[in-house]
């Protein structure tokens, strides 16, 4: 049986969490990319949630980049996705 990890199950349920957001600049045309905090905790770029399997989360969540520069501060221009283990 596969196991899916959070990458798999974010992208196939909500992946305008994975495009870049936030504000876009000259120096960064694209926009930003979401970070991923684990428990509450940051934890890294999207890339890390490969290393978690979906049967280990409880709950993900998405947080704006309005909201994540408020609450985590202005490094966060792409939004945050909360991931709370078992």
């Amino acid at each position: 049986m596969e196991t899916l990890s959070v990458w798999d199950t974010v992208q196939r349920l909500r992946p305008m969490w994975m495009r870049p957001g936030g504000v876009r600049n000259s120096g960064n045309p694209a926009g930003h990319y979401a970070h991923v905090f684990i428990d509450g905790a940051p934890y890294g770029p999207l890339e890390c949630m490969r290393a978690f399997r979906v049967s280990d989360v409880e709950e993900i969540r998405f947080v704006s980049a309005t909201d994540a520069t408020v609450r985590y501060g202005g490094q966060f221009q792409g939004g945050v996705i909360l991931v709370t283990t078992r």
